[in-house]
């Protein structure tokens, strides 16, 4: 919370990406401070596949740089479209996630 981040990205290994967002949800509106975080503000909350990515060293350390590099400059790196299907952006604002 002191940190006050601007981007969030979450990418734990092993559970579906609906979970994963669904408790990242949770856990943000129950942090206290949780939903006054710049990247929650500013909805640069982002869940990604970690099981495919992040989580794993190979050679999608490439693809992970690539992910990284969409969520914290977007607007330079565009989301590539073999990635659509693993990075998904958390509207933390709202208080419930579809199932």
């Amino acid at each position: 919370i002191q940190l006050d981040p601007e981007v969030i990205v979450i990418a734990p290994c092993g559970f579906p990406i609906p979970q994963i967002m669904r408790e990242a949800n949770d856990f943000i509106h129950n942090l206290p401070g949780g939903r006054n975080l710049s990247a929650v503000r500013n909805n640069r909350v982002y869940v990604v596949d970690g099981n495919h990515y992040f989580n794993r060293p190979g050679p999608r350390i490439v693809d992970s740089a690539e992910i990284l590099a969409h969520c914290i400059h977007p607007d330079v790196y565009p989301l590539q479209d073999s990635y659509r299907d693993s990075v998904f952006l958390l509207d933390a604002n709202k208080t419930t996630v579809p199932r």
